[in-house]
């Protein structure tokens, strides 16, 4: 099955995103399904995604949040955060979008319980976080996946 792709917008409804799109996450054609669309990992995406997740998992689990998040601290980076250093999205299993200011101890640990900061520390140990880099500032995932941490 073939992923439609989506058809681009007009300048006065999108103005930075005009043109084409990729049109799908996965090129259909590498072994094993398991390479990333070069179109998709060349685009300029807003979010981070977790992946290797599963719906027994808690409805807190973070399942994606708006691209510039770091880790450390919990605020996001002026530079690469969609909207700078003034906060972002943070969407959750449970199906809850909540716009963050900061991420200071939000989170809940995916060992301890305890209320973590670090992104990495929410998810299952065995999933990913998955990203296109930005041109300049923080990304805390990878196009390849970068694993959960322990806290």
């Amino acid at each position: 099955m073939t992923a439609s792709p989506i058809p681009p917008r007009s300048p006065r409804q999108e103005p930075s995103r005009v043109g084409d799109y990729p049109a799908g996450v996965v090129d259909p054609t590498s072994a094993g399904r398991k390479q990333v669309d070069t179109a998709f990992a060349a685009s300029g995406l807003s979010w981070e995604f977790v992946g290797g997740l599963r719906m027994g998992d808690p409805a807190t689990t973070p399942v994606a949040y708006s691209r510039g998040l770091q880790a450390a601290t919990g605020t996001w980076d002026a530079a690469s955060g969609v909207y700078k250093d003034s906060g972002g999205f943070v969407a959750y299993l449970g199906g809850n979008v909540v716009f963050q200011s900061s991420t200071a101890n939000l989170f809940t640990s995916n060992t301890s319980g305890k209320k973590v900061t670090n992104i990495r520390n929410a998810i299952p140990p065995t999933a990913k976080i998955y990203a296109v880099p930005a041109a300049s500032g923080v990304t805390l995932g990878t196009v390849d996946g970068v694993l959960a941490e322990r806290d």
